[in-house]
């Protein structure tokens, strides 16, 4: 797979899982989408733009977000090629 190729695949990844954990986040905070947008100062719909993909989700964006819905955001970063040679353990 050519590095470009492998660099979007890695956004794309990356951004599913952004999305996921608002969704996580919502379901545990029993807040629906309409709460979230009036928290935020921003549309039902722009909401959901956010959690399909059709906005680019920026890390202030993610930030905002799980901050609204009483979260924080931390990040985990894990080797690559160790990934590949231990079965996905962290490294």
């Amino acid at each position: 797979m050519r590095l470009r190729d492998q660099l979007d695949q890695a956004e794309e990844m990356t951004l599913a899982m952004a999305q996921s954990w608002i969704c996580i986040a919502l379901r545990r905070s029993k807040v629906k989408k309409s709460e979230l947008a009036r928290r935020l100062g921003v549309s039902r719909p722009y909401v959901s733009n956010l959690l399909s993909g059709g906005e680019n989700l920026t890390l202030r964006q993610l930030a905002r977000v799980m901050w609204a819905l009483g979260f924080e955001v931390r990040f985990d970063i894990v080797n690559r090629s160790r990934r590949r040679q231990d079965g996905g353990t962290r490294g």
